[in-house]
């Protein structure tokens, strides 16, 4: 036990020499780097990490906050919150949740953000803006440009195609049509 204890006391005291580079939270505050400073390397969240930027490999168990903005790669959460917007890729997420512009890739369960600009892969994607692609169960986007590929597809302004089993383009010429909708 005295080992196991030791361990753990010399990875805080190496990770608390490291500065910035190396989060590692237990739930919020208790985590190596305050929630008012950035990342820049690696953050490791075992419950609830918070932050106000990221950039690097970002690894959580249950959730992940970033107040402002992401720049790398978000991997295994719950729930990950990127209030800033960003770039690069949230993969293997449950829920994808950002309030800013997001450049890259998306694949979780659930995508939700103001905009993005790339592509994503989930169960549902929601968003007022995409430029590029999304594929899903249910894709709900106020402005297209590209495509939507899923089950039921909603948009009101498309520059692209929608190809589903219910697609619904409400200021297309035909605003609900099966297989392929777009503009014709």
């Amino acid at each position: 036990m005295k080992k196991i204890i030791m361990i753990i006391a010399m990875v805080v005291m190496a990770a608390s020499a490291m500065g910035e580079s190396f989060q590692l939270g237990l739930i919020n505050p208790v985590q190596l780097v305050p929630e008012s400073a950035g990342v820049d390397g690696f953050r490791l969240g075992l419950i609830y990490t918070k932050n106000s930027s990221m950039k690097g490999l970002d690894i959580n168990w249950i959730a992940s906050h970033t107040t402002g903005k992401l720049e790398g790669v978000q991997i295994w959460g719950l729930v990950n919150i990127v209030e800033g917007g960003g770039k690069g890729a949230q993969i293997f997420n449950f829920i994808n949740y950002d309030k800013g512009n997001f450049e890259g890739v998306q694949l979780g369960t659930f995508n939700i953000n103001e905009s993005i600009k790339g592509g994503r892969l989930g169960f549902i994607n929601v968003s007022q803006k995409i430029d590029g692609g999304e594929i899903g169960f249910l894709n709900v986007s106020k402005d297209v440009k590209g495509f939507q590929l899923g089950w039921v597809n909603y948009t009101e302004n498309l520059d692209g195609w929608q190809i589903g089993l219910v697609n619904i383009f409400k200021n297309g010429k035909i605003p609900v049509l099966p297989i392929i909708n777009g503009k014709f």
